[in-house]
């Protein structure tokens, strides 16, 4: 809070015209960082886009107080996740928007007749307003989340800042909807320039075209502080975030969860993984950023190592799940490994998961795939070990190619997997393969090891 306070305070004394000068007081202070603290820390339910997320994105080599602003405010709301507005966003929103379903959102069209600094937002972002009694309809994927962030700082900044002021924070937030493509109106940091110098014309906001374009850059830097984990130079690191997502997404992984519903969080990753162009990760604008080719490619070298990791994991799942149907059908995770074991340390503090051989290692993978699986992710979250050793075991054993080839033609389509399609996927398998992984499982004295056992038999036949 006090870091919140203390950027908040900077920023807005250093912006805010003189003629308002008298509006910043310290209770305002302490009742925009009360507001964007309690957003994104009292659903419980965020892990990456946190409270710390917000420090993460903030340039430290930048002078910039409008970029410091809308980076403590661009994540503020996140519908998709928290599942609803917080009190203080639900007041402050109470007569912008309509809730219609889970995923809608509808914009009221009577504030966008009354209120220019509401219209003026809106604008920015592209919608417009709904005639009669409909509204514009905004999801998930339209940005609105971020919208909905930049009308709560267009609500707390108003009395204090100018509407030109407001629509370059607003311009800003915008920049950071994620992994859009190039149209026919151009990339989506032309698209926003566009916007920006018809909303200052339209709505006399007196910004020139350099002025226009210097948002538009200040926006691509906002942008790039949002992503730059993805050109990471450590995938361990890269895949850490990625991690993060997972429990916000998937809320069955915030508790006590079944191997089934972990082979679905992996699932749904694995789709992301390729669908994912790395050419959309990082936008530019204008020379901004002045490294977009090296931290492009950081991005697609990440995702290509994700997505081998994510579809090792995957099959991994998929393969434990098949046994479970085998044994008596889904289950806890701690029915199938011993959770004492598993996070057991050794005298050097570090984890040994290290309970299946190491196949001779061949040219069949990537080395690199390899070691974040055998060796983590720099750090475990409290639903998943960073380790992943029999999702290792199955990158050597299999092969890189072979893995991918099961995951496109059984496990991509095999949701929620029978005790059919579970006999398919294993017999696609090496038998001895199978063998030694039920082995070691029934050894760990879980809950199903005498059902293991008698899966064995099969397999020592």
């Amino acid at each position: 809070m006090g870091r919140l306070a203390s950027c908040i305070r900077v920023s807005l004394l250093s912006l805010s015209p003189l003629s308002r000068q008298n509006h910043i007081s310290e209770e305002l202070i302490h009742s925009i960082s009360t507001f964007i603290y309690e957003g994104m820390t009292n659903s419980g339910k965020r892990v990456y886009h946190s409270i710390s997320h917000v420090f993460d994105v903030l340039d430290p080599s930048s002078n910039d107080c409008t970029l410091d602003l809308a980076a403590l405010f661009y994540d503020v709301v996140y519908y998709a996740i928290d599942g609803k507005l917080s009190p203080g966003q639900a007041y402050l929103l109470k007569d912008v928007i309509e809730l219609q379903t889970d995923t809608e959102l509808v914009i009221s069209p009577k504030i966008l007749a009354n209120d220019q600094i509401i219209t003026v937002v809106t604008a920015v972002f592209g919608y417009k307003a709904g005639s009669g009694d409909d509204g514009q309809i905004i999801r998930p994927f339209d940005g609105s989340n971020e919208f909905l962030s930049a009308l709560c700082a267009a609500q707390l900044l108003r009395d204090v800042l100018d509407i030109t002021q407001i629509a370059q924070i607003a311009a800003c937030i915008e920049a950071t909807i994620p992994f859009r493509q190039t149209n026919d109106h151009g990339s989506p940091m032309e698209r926003l320039y566009d916007r920006l110098c018809q909303v200052s014309k339209d709505y006399d906001l007196e910004m020139s075209e350099f002025e226009c374009e210097t948002s538009v850059k200040r926006a691509a830097m906002l942008a790039y502080w949002d992503l730059l984990n993805f050109s990471s130079s450590n995938p361990a690191h890269f895949l850490d975030n990625t991690w993060a997502l997972l429990p916000e997404t998937h809320p069955t992984l915030r508790e006590v969860y079944t191997v089934k519903e972990y082979q679905y969080a992996m699932f749904k990753m694995y789709g992301f993984f390729g669908f994912l162009n790395p050419n959309v990760v990082f936008v530019k604008f204008r020379g901004v950023p002045t490294n977009y080719v090296h931290v492009s490619q950081g991005a697609e070298r990440n995702l290509s190592v994700g997505k081998d990791y994510i579809g090792a994991k995957l099959l991994s799942a998929s393969v434990i799940v098949a046994l479970a149907e085998l044994t008596g059908g889904d289950g806890p995770i701690l029915s199938f490994f011993n959770s004492e074991e598993l996070l057991r340390e050794n005298k050097d503090g570090k984890q040994n998961l290290s309970w299946l051989p190491s196949p001779v290692s061949n040219d069949k993978y990537d080395f690199l795939v390899h070691r974040v699986l055998s060796k983590g992710r720099k750090k475990g979250l409290w639903f998943d070990v960073w380790q992943s050793h029999l999702a290792a075991y199955l990158y050597c054993a299999l092969g890189e190619q072979k893995i991918r080839q099961l995951n496109e033609n059984h496990c991509k389509y095999m949701y929620p997997m029978s005790e059919a399609q579970s006999k398919i996927l294993l017999d696609q398998l090496p038998r001895d393969v199978v063998g030694l992984i039920i082995e070691c499982m029934a050894s760990e004295h879980v809950p199903r090891s005498e059902q293991l056992n008698d899966l064995l038999k099969e397999y020592r036949t």
